[in-house]
């Protein structure tokens, strides 16, 4: 696979050089850059760009105007993950959610299960949060606190207990094994 890179760093941009990977150096939300870098004929696109309001802007000009190419994006938090996916974001990747994961395995892991039963949870909990923020994202509404979104609200409760309920079968499982 030909990784290509842009990014306003340059030395970024000479690390990658002298590791073989075609580096361009400048703005990705710039569209003559990202045509300069061959972004018609890329299957995917990362975005991991520092600022958020870039990073949107990046997705929903790709997705306009490149629809074939996946996108994969990189959120601060479940809002610009809203926001993302809005813009037209195929994948989202939010910055501590894997990390939070992992932490949340490790509790359950102290407070008495298996290492075993403390990863289904977390994969249980993975497989059902990536549903959701999809989901939820459709009901978001930019400017309005989800405090003050009755839809989203609703909508959240009654996965929550779907999550309650998929968990709970897990220890279901466990005690009858």
């Amino acid at each position: 696979f030909k990784t290509v890179l842009l990014d306003s760093d340059m030395k970024a941009v000479q690390l990658m050089r002298r590791f073989g990977i075609k580096s361009f150096l400048g703005d990705p939300t710039r569209p003559e850059l990202l045509k300069a870098a061959g972004i018609a004929k890329a299957k995917v696109l990362v975005v991991a760009l520092d600022d958020k309001e870039k990073a949107t802007k990046l997705v929903a000009y790709a997705g306009r105007h490149y629809p074939d190419v996946h996108i994969v994006a990189r959120a601060y938090d479940r809002n610009h993950a809203f926001e993302l996916y809005k813009a037209g974001a195929d994948d989202i990747v939010r910055e501590v959610f894997d990390s939070s994961l992992r932490a949340g395995r490790y509790v359950l892991e102290n407070i008495g299960l298996s290492e075993y039963e403390a990863a289904q949870a977390e994969q249980t909990f993975y497989a059902h949060d990536r549903l959701t923020v999809r989901e939820l994202a459709s009901l978001w509404q930019p400017g309005v606190p989800a405090s003050e979104n009755a839809a989203y609200i609703a909508r959240a409760r009654e996965l929550e207990k779907d999550l309650e309920t998929a968990l709970l079968e897990l220890a279901e499982k466990k005690d009858s094994a």
